[in-house]
C-alpha cells in the first residue's frame, strides 16, 4: 500500500427481453481509478510462514510508532481486557492513554453478545483492576484513565483510537477487531479517519465522556494522592526528642520504660511517632526493639486492646497516625492485599507463592511508620488478634467497588497483610497457618494452604499432619494440586499423591476425568503431566476404581480437538501421545478422530473452486498437526515395542497419502 495501486471498477447495465439477456455494449467498458494514498494497515491473522510476519507484532509495532511523542491516545473497545491493558503498557508512557469500554458486555462462546446484569460486578472489571493491581511496577508509571460506560447507554460497537501530538496535529483510526484478540482469530484491518468524519467523531466523544454515567475503573491521577502543602512526618515532638535519647540503647528495661511512657498518656500520637522513631535507626537495633516490645506485652490484653484499636480504628485518621492525606503512595511492589478478595482456588496457587518467598521485601509501609509498625508488633504478639482485625477490614474493603488503592481502609490491609505474611514466612512454629487453617471463612483457609505448601518445601515439616487440617475435600484436591505444579520444590510429593489417591477414591469416576482432562489443559509442564498420570491416575486404575479403557477414550474425547487446532501450543499436542503411552490405554477413539479429521479433510479440498497454497494449507493445518501427534504416538510405540503401533503406522501412512497427493509433501517437512 504504500506504492498507489490500481483497482478495478466495472460497470454495466443489462436489458432482459424474454429469457434472454443483452449487454447495453459488446464491449464492457472499464474505468481504472488510483487508490488514495492513506496510512491505511492491514495485519495479518496469526503468523505467516512465508512472510515470516507476526499480526499482533506487527500491530504492536505500528502502535508504538504512532503512541511516540504524542500527548494523548484515546482508546474506544467494547472489550477492552488485560491482554490490551499490557499491549498499551508496551508503547510510550509518556503519553496519557484514555480507554473507554463497556464491561458489562460480554461475548458468548457462539459469538453472540450478552450483557452482564446491571447489579453485578462485571468479570472483565474485576479482571482490569487485578491486573493493573498486581502488576504495579508497570502500570505505576502510565498515565492511565480506564473508563467505563454502563450498557443502559446503548452497546459500544465501534474500535476507535486517536492520536493528539504537542504540535496540534491528531490522527485517527478505526480498528475492524479489539485489541484483546486482534489477529488471533481474524486479521486486523486499520483504518484512517478523514478530516471531516475525524471533526464530527471527536464532538461525539467528547459528549459521550462528559456523560454522568460514566465510571472510572482506574485514573493515575487519582492513586498518587499528593497534598498541596508538606505534612510533618512526627505526631508528637516531644516524645520523639525524648525517644531519640533512649531508642538506640537495645536492652528491654529501655523497651519497657518507652513502652510505659506510651501507655500513661497521648497513647495514639506516641505510638505513631515511635514507629517514625523506629524507621530512623537500623534495621537490626528496631527489629531488637520490636522483638522486645513483642515479649513485654505478649499476654497484656491493654496492650493488644490498644493495638487493635490504633489499627482498625485510627487508620482513617490524618497522616502521621493514619492513612488520610498520606503523601506517599508507596513502593508499589508484590501487593498481597488483592488475595483478601479471591476464592480458594485463586489464592492457591503457583503466582502467589512467590508473594511469600518474597514477603518483606519491598512491600509497601506507604511510611505511616506507626501504622507499619504497629501490624508488625501485633503480629508477633497475638496472630488471632491480627486475624481478626484483618477480617473487620476486609468487611468494608470488599464493599467498595472502584479505586480502592486510594483509600485508607485498601492501605492499612495492606500493610498488617504484609506483617502476617513476613511474620508466618519467616517463624518456624507455623501457629498462624494453623489458626488460619481452622478458619470459618474461605480466604482464611486459602491463605493457611498456599503458607502449608510453602512449608512443605522443608523435608522438617509435618506436611501429613498441616493436610489432615484440611476438612474440605475439594480444598483438599487444589493443595495437592499446587504442590503437584511445584513438585520439584517439594521435600515429599509422593505424600500429596497419596492424600489425592484417597480423595479420588470417594468421588465419582467422572469427576475425577474432568480434573484429568483440565489438567492435562493447563499450562504445566508435559514430564508433570506424565507424572501425574503414572502416580496418581495408574494407582486408581490398579485399584479397579478406573477403568484404561474409560480414562483413554475420555482423554481423546476432552483434548483431541485442541491438541489438532491449529491455533493451539505444541506442547498440548504432544501430551496426547505422552499419556496414552503411560497408560498403556486404547486406541480406538483416537482412530475414530482421526478417520473424522481425514475425511474433514478431503472435503476441504474439495470445496476449493481454485485452488492455491494458502488454500490448500489452511485445508490442511489440522491434518498436519494430526500427522505431527502420531509421529509422536509412533515414537514412543516403537521405543518400546508396543505392537499397538501398526495402528498408529497404518493411521500416519494414510495422513502421508493424501497430504503428498494435493502437493503437500514439503510443507508437511516443514512442521515436522
Amino acid at each position: 500500500m504504500e506504492k498507489a495501486g490500481v483497482i478495478e471498477r466495472k460497470s454495466s447495465i443489462e436489458h432482459i427481453i424474454k429469457d434472454h439477456t443483452c449487454c447495453q455494449w459488446k464491449t464492457r467498458k472499464k474505468r481504472i481509478h488510483q487508490v488514495i494514498k492513506s496510512n491505511d494497515e492491514y495485519f495479518p491473522k496469526g503468523w505467516k510462514y512465508d512472510t515470516m510476519e507476526n499480526g499482533m507484532l506487527s500491530f504492536l509495532e505500528w502502535f508504538k510508532r504512532k503512541a511516540k511523542g504524542a500527548t494523548d491516545v484515546f482508546l474506544q473497545d467494547p472489550y477492552f481486557e488485560d491482554v490490551a491493558l499490557f499491549f498499551l503498557a508496551s508503547a510510550d508512557t509518556e503519553s496519557e492513554y484514555t480507554v473507554l469500554t463497556q464491561t458489562h458486555l460480554k461475548t458468548n462462546s457462539d459469538g453472540s453478545d450478552a450483557i452482564v446484569p446491571e447489579n453485578d460486578m462485571p468479570e472483565r472489571k474485576k479482571t482490569i483492576q487485578l491486573c493493573i493491581l498486581q502488576n504495579p511496577t508497570l502500570f505505576n508509571r502510565m498515565k492511565l484513565i480506564v473508563k467505563d460506560i454502563p450498557v443502559s447507554d446503548n452497546k459500544l460497537h465501534d474500535r476507535y483510537i486517536l492520536f493528539t501530538y504537542p504540535n496540534g496535529k491528531s490522527e485517527a483510526y478505526t480498528l475492524s477487531n479489539s485489541i484483546q484478540g486482534a489477529t488471533t482469530k481474524q486479521p486486523l484491518l486499520v483504518t484512517q479517519i478523514g478530516d471531516n468524519a475525524y471533526n464530527k467523531l471527536r464532538i461525539h466523544l467528547t459528549e459521550l465522556l462528559d456523560k454522568n454515567s460514566i465510571e472510572t475503573i482506574y485514573d493515575y491521577r487519582e492513586q498518587k494522592e499528593l497534598p498541596s502543602e508538606d505534612v510533618s512526618e512526627i505526631a508528637d515532638p516531644g516524645f520523639y526528642n525524648w525517644l531519640c535519647s533512649r531508642i538506640g540503647k537495645e536492652s528491654e528495661i529501655d523497651t519497657r520504660l518507652i513502652l510505659e511512657d506510651i501507655f500513661g498518656w497521648n497513647t495514639i500520637p506516641k505510638i505513631s511517632t515511635f514507629g517514625y522513631g523506629l524507621a530512623c535507626i537500623p534495621d537490626s537495633e528496631n527489629y531488637n526493639i520490636i522483638q522486645n516490645a513483642a515479649i513485654i506485652i505478649k499476654n497484656n490484653n491493654e496492650w493488644i486492646a490498644i493495638l487493635k484499636d490504633f489499627i482498625l480504628a485510627k487508620h482513617y485518621s490524618q497522616y502521621p497516625v493514619g492513612f488520610i492525606g498520606c503523601p506517599h503512595f508507596g513502593y508499589g511492589y508484590r501487593n498481597p492485599s488483592y488475595l483478601v478478595e479471591l476464592s480458594f482456588n485463586e489464592i492457591v496457587s503457583r503466582y502467589n507463592i512467590y508473594i511469600l518467598e518474597y514477603a518483606g521485601i519491598d512491600t509497601d509501609t506507604f511510611r505511616v511508620w506507626g501504622q507499619y509498625y504497629a501490624c508488625q508488633i501485633l503480629s508477633k504478639t497475638s496472630p488471632e488478634e491480627a486475624i481478626d482485625v484483618l477480617k473487620q477490614l476486609r468487611r468494608t474493603l470488599v464493599t467498595i467497588r472502584y479505586d480502592k488503592q486510594i483509600t485508607p481502609v485498601f492501605k492499612a490491609t495492606t500493610v498488617l497483610l504484609n506483617a502476617l505474611l513476613l511474620q508466618a514466612s519467616y517463624c518456624d512454629d507455623y501457629k498462624i497457618m494453623d489458626i488460619l487453617l481452622k478458619d470459618d471463612e474461605e480466604w482464611c483457609r486459602a491463605l493457611g494452604a498456599l503458607l502449608l505448601v510453602y512449608y512443605s518445601r522443608n523435608s522438617e515439616f509435618d506436611a501429613a499432619g498441616a493436610l489432615n487440617k484440611i476438612s474440605n475435600k475439594n480444598e483438599l484436591i487444589h493443595v495437592c494440586k499446587l504442590a503437584w505444579g511445584l513438585q520439584d520444590r517439594i521435600a515429599d510429593m509422593n505424600l500429596f499423591y497419596s492424600r489425592l489417591i484417597d480423595v479420588y477414591e470417594n468421588k465419582s469416576s467422572d469427576d475425577i476425568l474432568k480434573e484429568l482432562v483440565t489438567l492435562l489443559q493447563d499450562p504445566y509442564i508435559i514430564e508433570y503431566k506424565i507424572d501425574f498420570v503414572e502416580k496418581v491416575i495408574k494407582p486408581l486404575i490398579e485399584h479397579g476404581f478406573l477403568s484404561c479403557k474409560t480414562i483413554s477414550d475420555y482423554v481423546i474425547e476432552g483434548i483431541y480437538a485442541k491438541s489438532i487446532s491449529a491455533d493451539n501450543a505444541v506442547q498440548l499436542r504432544r501430551i496426547l501421545p505422552g499419556v496414552l503411552y503411560s497408560l498403556n490405554g486404547s486406541f480406538d477413539m483416537l482412530v475414530i478422530k482421526a478417520k473424522n479429521t481425514i475425511k474433514k479433510f478431503l472435503a476441504n479440498v474439495r470445496s476449493i473452486v481454485i485452488p492455491d497454497d494458502d488454500s490448500l494449507f489452511e485445508a490442511a493445518r489440522e491434518v498436519i498437526n494430526l500427522r505431527n501427534l502420531l509421529r509422536d504416538l509412533l515414537y514412543l510405540c516403537d521405543l518400546n515395542e508396543n505392537p499397538k503401533g501398526s495402528t498408529v503406522k497404518h493411521l500416519l501412512t494414510e495422513v502421508d497419502a493424501e497430504l503428498d497427493k494435493v502437493g503437500l509433501h514439503n510443507t508437511k517437512l516443514k512442521f515436522e
